[in-house]
């Protein structure tokens, strides 16, 4: 994908979250207090290493169980036989396809049991749209902590599901 061509997503990303750029990320008002792994939205723009519609066919499935192997092994400690021996607990809360295209999973990690390290436990979602000529995908991802289950864990779940590209950008951008 060439750097000066553009891509136009649509995203109900929440009222009064902050944008930080020039990344495609936003937090909530508060998020200043709030501790490091805390409820996000983010959209990135990617071909994951391989940019042809055929290359990308099954790549919101693979990327999708990259996403959740990086999760049961998040290797945050710096060493390496820590990180061989921790395994997050992760539950499958759902998944499926998108209206416009590619899939979404949503997950439930919990802080390994034993562990001193700064893990997150966390509710994350991602979304991998992709129309089907393609050659590029929209991933967005959300997150929530625990506590935000009842209240932002559905509004950035609804969020995600609902990210799409824009009718007018062409599948060649």
């Amino acid at each position: 994908m060439g750097g000066d061509k553009t891509i136009r997503v649509q995203a109900q990303v929440p009222a009064a979250w902050i944008r930080r750029d020039p990344l495609a990320t936003w937090d909530p008002p508060d998020w200043r207090r709030l501790p490091t792994w805390h409820r996000s939205f983010e959209i990135t723009v990617t071909c994951d290493g391989g940019c042809t519609p055929a290359e990308l066919a099954d790549r919101p499935r693979s990327y999708l169980e990259a996403v959740r192997a990086h999760h049961v092994k998040p290797r945050m400690s710096g060493d390496p036989a820590t990180d061989e021996a921790t395994v997050a607990p992760v539950t499958d809360l759902d998944q499926g396809e998108l209206p416009q295209g590619g899939r979404f999973a949503l997950l439930r990690v919990e802080k390994p049991v034993g562990t001193t390290e700064d893990y997150p436990d966390l509710f994350v979602g991602t979304c991998v749209t992709r129309r089907p000529d393609d050659e590029f995908m929209v991933v967005t991802r959300v997150a929530a902590a625990p506590d935000d289950a009842q209240t932002w864990w559905p509004v950035l779940v609804a969020a995600c599901k609902a990210t799409t590209i824009d009718a007018a950008t062409p599948a060649t951008p």
